[in-house]
């Protein structure tokens, strides 16, 4: 292995690893981001560190695509052909995960949680795995058959284009990390939330209560960066799960034992010193370029139909995937209904049935695609994570307090255009209302909850 192909080895590395400590470190700082949004200057440090969380993302996974591509093409045997398509293969698909991410495609729902992070959703476990097997895989190919010097170039000039908002997205952390460490509390009330929950809203979970699956489901869009529930979410803003902290001092800058401070403060140091790491990667890679000719193997010239054949092992990879899939079958259930809604008229019956009850009730209707993985995972999470929000089948299940604050709830999640979330329209066109329908709804709700 040549010095050049070193530096970009651990260039790559830092790259990799800048992008997941920056996605953790906003989302172990969701709350800190929520409690101190009304800050002057929060907002503005909150959205540059949104878009560039996303932009060094999106740059390191091009020099990861520029190392895999060229070794898809490569001649080949069938049997060849599947191992080589492998490392390009795990780049799109983690290039899916971003999109579908952004597009709050499988964002909504709790798949697995993580200390400190909080709930990571089905598309950020899926960014994760992928991204992490796309980073070894690149690893491998410049270990043990380095693309053509041209590539390899490539993939130089992506990493440095990450520099740029990679210390954008720095400064950021810090300058946040600064406002919210000097700046009084203007919302000292919230600290008052036990660690490990946001302050109970009406439907005890930290948000509004909403009619549709994903109420209040928040997702952390930035790269790789789990989903947490409890707050909206902008690119690259961490939800959090309402990492709540005992109470703080009145006034006083958020401290103690729970404080995410710390962690933000630790996240940005390191993510600092990673980028450090990667500029020197960088600087060696560079001066390397310039002192020799760059002495990796070439790859010979792709075949003609090498592009076919590369697309029908990736197809006959995904179609084995999907089927392996099929074996994780989640339980789909429909509970005995305890206490039922008691609609005010018909109408307001079928909206409901139309944009809510699927997911918020024990009435979900099971089509077959919700038998197919990944569809059923999708749905199942949907409906796990609406009726713990707020089930309309269970609501002797309620508080008095929740009971009395619901109508308000489901009026403002209605009337607000949140619900039901994106996904779910995608499979279930019926479930859009226009704006008369949604009053109409809300309107409903609380008719029919006046006369319990």
């Amino acid at each position: 292995m040549t010095r050049f192909q070193s530096s970009l080895r651990l260039a790559l590395s830092a790259g990799t690893a800048l992008v997941f400590v920056a996605a953790g470190t906003l989302a172990a700082s969701g709350f800190v981001w929520r409690i101190y949004g009304e800050v002057p200057g929060m907002e503005l440090a909150h959205k540059v560190a949104s878009i560039a969380a996303w932009a060094m993302a999106v740059c390191v996974l091009a020099a990861a695509a520029a190392i895999a591509l060229p070794v898809a093409l490569r001649p080949a045997d069938f049997r060849g052909k599947l191992v080589l398509v492998i490392p390009a293969l795990l780049v799109a698909s983690t290039a899916k995960g971003m999109v579908f991410q952004v597009a709050e495609i499988g964002t909504v729902g709790d798949l697995i949680r993580v200390p400190l992070i909080g709930a990571l959703s089905l598309t950020a476990v899926w960014i994760i795995m992928s991204g992490l097997l796309s980073f070894v895989a690149a690893m491998v190919v410049l270990q043990r058959g380095a693309p053509d010097a041209q590539s390899q170039r490539r993939a130089l000039r992506s990493l440095q284009a990450a520099s740029l908002p990679g210390l954008v997205l720095g400064l950021a952390l810090a300058g946040a990390l600064a406002l919210a460490a000097t700046h009084p509390l203007s919302k000292p009330e919230v600290f008052g939330a036990p660690l490990g929950g946001a302050p109970a809203g009406p439907n005890g979970g930290g948000q509004a209560g909403a009619p549709a699956a994903g109420s209040g489901q928040g997702q952390t869009n930035a790269p790789g960066a789990p989903v947490t529930s409890g707050a909206a979410a902008a690119p690259g803003a961490p939800a959090g799960n309402g990492a709540g902290a005992p109470g703080a001092a009145g006034g006083g800058a958020f401290s103690g034992p729970a404080s995410p401070l710390p962690a933000m403060a630790v996240g940005t140091v390191l993510f600092f010193l990673l980028l450090g790491l990667m500029g020197y990667a960088l600087a060696q890679a560079g001066r390397a370029q310039v002192d020799a000719t760059l002495d990796a193997t070439s790859a010979p010239a792709a075949a003609s139909g090498e592009v076919g054949r590369a697309l029908l092992a990736a197809l006959a990879l995904v179609t084995a995937g999907l089927l392996l899939s099929q074996l994780v079958r989640p339980a789909r259930d429909n509970p005995p209904p305890q206490e039922a809604m008691a609609w005010d008229t018909p109408a307001t019956k079928d909206l409901a049935t139309r944009a809510c009850m699927d997911c918020h009730s024990n009435e979900t209707v099971w089509p077959w695609y919700t038998g197919v993985a990944p569809s059923s995972w999708l749905t199942v999470l949907h409906v796990r994570r609406g009726r713990e929000s707020i089930n309309l089948s269970e609501l002797n299940a309620l508080s008095a307090r929740r009971r009395d604050r619901l109508p308000d709830s489901l009026e403002r999640a209605v009337t607000r255009g949140s619900m039901p979330p994106f996904d779910y329209l995608l499979m279930h066109p019926e479930a859009r209302l226009s704006e008369a329908e949604r009053q109409q709804l809300a309107d409903g709700f609380k008719a029919s909850l006046a006369e319990r």
